[in-house]
């Protein structure tokens, strides 16, 4: 019995070493139940997806992957399809990629999922017996999606929104009701931090400031609650919306249609408002040039 336990001491202690030498979260090999392995299969989808519009990232409808553009798949599929905890299989050498992943790559894939499953941190473990991990902190939780959908419902309700037959002149109301409702947050935008939620929904909804972040999100929520096919575009310094009206794209910005001027005035304009890209890039602004490599979708 003695040997035994002896054995099993030493065949725990080189378990220990090994996590410690490749930097991993091992499965609890005396419990196993207390790690929780998900093995759902991804196809089957959960609410609040998006589309895959963009050729830059393609859904994966598998649990192993491959090679590192697979890898970046399974994060795409993994928050698209809105899961806290996901596990799942390699069979490459990925060591490397998961230590040097791209979190400029992972925030353009935030944008193609729906707002209500964009993550805030996602946490990326892997073990020898090959399987990774990853871990997510979602920019919203279920309290703050409950209580932006009640206050968009409310909204909706006192503006009679839905009394409109035209989806063009739904989306102006809400447009300028958040426009007029809500102030620039400079302070966030210039020095990271601010007493406000300006970077989420939260700020425009209910605290009346917002930068960029902060009036795509709301509009997006928006526009998934009316039904209309959105989408969140970014680059280097910003981010706006694009919908898919009658198969034809169109770009929404409220940050510049909410503009900042240095007499005090809190004026909304329409500057930003459903125009095509090819209005779009006729104003030549540097702060809405977008890669249309991986917004190919978008004409």
């Amino acid at each position: 019995m003695k040997r035994i336990l002896i054995i099993l001491a030493i065949f725990i202690i080189g378990i220990s070493f090994s996590h410690l030498y490749f930097n991993t979260s091992l499965y609890d090999f005396i419990n196993p139940l207390e790690y929780n392995i998900i093995n759902n299969e991804l196809y089957y989808k959960k609410e609040n997806t998006k589309d895959n519009y963009s050729s830059y990232i393609s859904y994966l409808d598998k649990d192993t992957i491959s090679n590192k553009d697979e890898l970046y798949s399974m994060y795409y599929t993994i928050l698209n399809n809105g899961y806290d905890i996901y596990t799942f299989s390699y069979s490459y050498d990925c060591f490397n990629d998961i230590n040097n992943i791209d979190s400029l790559k992972l925030s353009l894939i935030n944008q193609l999922v729906s707002t209500k499953n964009a993550y805030k941190e996602i946490k990326t473990t892997y073990s020898t017996d090959r399987k990774i991990t990853l871990n997510i902190t979602k920019k919203y939780s279920d309290e703050d999606l409950i209580r932006i959908d009640e206050e968009i419902d409310r909204i909706i309700r006192d503006l009679k929104i839905n009394n409109y037959t035209e989806v063009y002149d739904k989306i102006k109301v809400f447009h300028d009701y958040i426009a007029n409702k809500s102030k620039y947050d400079s302070k966030m935008a210039n020095d990271g931090e601010s007493e406000y939620h300006s970077n989420s929904a939260i700020g425009p909804l209910f605290e009346g400031h917002a930068i960029c972040d902060g009036y795509s999100d709301v509009l997006a929520f928006f526009l998934d609650k009316i039904g209309i096919e959105n989408i969140k575009i970014t680059n280097d310094e910003h981010v706006w919306n694009a919908i898919k009206l009658n198969d034809k794209w169109y770009h929404i910005d409220l940050t510049w249609d909410d503009p900042v001027y240095t007499n005090g005035k809190d004026l909304t304009i329409h500057d930003y408002f459903m125009i095509t890209t090819n209005e779009l890039k006729s104003k030549e602004d540097k702060d809405h040039v977008f890669d249309e490599n991986i917004y190919d979708f978008i004409k």
